[in-house]
């Protein structure tokens, strides 16, 4: 059957659905990096917005002229995943031969309709609404929302809000693929400023460990006890400092998925600050907490979470050290702004950090400590936040302090594919 043009205009209630949707959506591009949870976050709004029972993401494979389903919502959602449609292939592929937005109110009496998603998913696909991301004329993939709640039937005011969001859509997966792109063209480069950096951090700890050694052997020839106490805690500190640097250079260069595991994130973050306390309290730091007790307990990387705040944490104890000021440590938990991510912020009222140090914190191998520092804190913390799909930023005023914020999505189950792993 032929399908009616769509009417692109919107009434008022329609204008504020758009703007609270482009809203939680905007926030959701700046608060997760991790392209599969954004798309994600974004079909679930797409969902919410329009009252439907499912969503799905297909994305255009140039070099085989098909679509493949990236993102999909739904119970056994995951099921349709191995399905590509072809050019003129059902919905989604007459969206792609097309590029028109589809309006279908009975798919199951409609020829077009490919009934392979709906057997292996167990879905009984009802009217739809599909429609086509584009970017500056190029085609990304297909958007499309099924099965309108109430068994109503979707409008042309629907198709218009689809179209708004597949736009946003669009843009995320640019973004994410030019950042990919930038990455792999970087990383022959950062290859060789990471060899640099790890022969010159090693350096640093063997020429504090070099002159002992002939002290050493002269203490052992004369059998001089004392002085042999005096030399071992030199080497074993240079010994430690360089384990712990072979250890934080895996952990920064090791590709790796997180291990989630249902977390308690406010008890997590109070265990670090009272594994701080006694450092804190040598350095006469007040450590302070404000939990918000809503978060209760998503899915993270737990351990690897632990250390990356533990070090900022120890960061901020260590720069206010000697200060002689009420100096204090506040860590913080909340929901974001829009939902669908928590935010863990560790403030200090310390010295500060310039505005050209500030921009290179987490450049890896970079250090304001000397040989006391591996230069790999910071940038394995940033890496943990965005292997968990979020983001580590650091503001700093000169003399007031500075804060880092963690932002992570909410996870409230697991993956799939995570739990079939572990099953098998």
């Amino acid at each position: 059957m032929a399908d009616r043009p769509i009417d692109e205009r919107l009434t008022a209630s329609q204008d504020e659905r758009v703007v609270d949707a482009l809203s939680r959506v905007s926030n959701f591009m700046s608060e997760v990096t991790d392209i599969r949870r954004l798309l994600t976050l974004i079909m679930e709004e797409t969902e919410r917005v329009m009252n439907s029972d499912a969503s799905a993401c297909m994305l255009y494979d140039g070099a085989t002229d098909e679509m493949y389903f990236e993102v999909t919502t739904g119970e056994k959602a995951d099921e349709v995943k191995s399905i590509r449609l072809k050019r003129g292939q059902g919905f989604g592929g007459i969206c792609l031969a097309e590029e028109r937005t589809l309006i279908v109110n009975n798919v199951q009496q409609d020829q077009r309709h490919d009934s392979r998603a709906d057997a292996k998913s167990q879905f009984v696909t009802r009217n739809l609404v599909a429609t086509p991301m584009r970017h500056r004329g190029e085609m990304i993939g297909v958007l499309e929302v099924l099965n309108k709640k109430g068994r109503r039937d979707y409008d042309d005011g629907d198709a218009q809000i689809l179209r708004i969001l597949a736009d946003q859509a669009a843009i995320a997966i640019v973004n994410a693929r030019l950042v990919e792109h930038n990455i792999q063209r970087e990383r022959l480069a950062a290859i060789g400023v990471a060899v640099s950096g790890v022969a010159h951090h090693l350096k640093n700890l063997i020429a504090t460990m070099k002159p002992s050694l002939p002290l050493l052997r002269q203490a052992a020839e004369k059998q001089n006890v004392r002085l042999m106490e005096t030399i071992l805690p030199i080497l074993e500190r240079g010994a430690s400092r360089m384990e712990q640097s072979v250890q934080e250079m895996l952990a920064y260069s090791k590709e790796r998925e997180p291990e989630l595991e249902r977390t308690d994130l406010n008890r997590l973050v109070r265990e670090i600050l009272e594994e701080s306390r006694p450092r804190a309290d040598q350095a006469m730091v007040d450590l302070r907490e404000e939990f918000d007790s809503s978060i209760g307990e998503p899915y993270l990387d737990k351990h690897r979470l632990h250390d990356a705040i533990l070090n900022i944490v120890s960061n901020a104890i260590e720069a206010q050290m000697g200060s002689g000021k009420e100096s204090y440590v506040a860590a913080r938990t909340r929901i974001g702004r829009q939902g669908g991510v928590f935010v863990i912020e560790i403030e200090d009222n310390g010295p500060g950090i310039d505005e050209v140090t500030l921009s290179k914190i987490f450049q890896p191998f970079f250090s304001t400590k000397g040989s006391k520092g591996t230069g790999l804190g910071l940038a394995v913390a940033q890496k943990v936040a965005e292997e968990n799909g979020g983001s580590l930023t650091a503001q700093s005023v000169v003399g007031r302090g500075t804060t880092f914020t963690f932002r992570l999505p909410i996870i409230e189950s697991l993956p799939e594919r995570k739990a079939a792993t572990e099953e098998d």
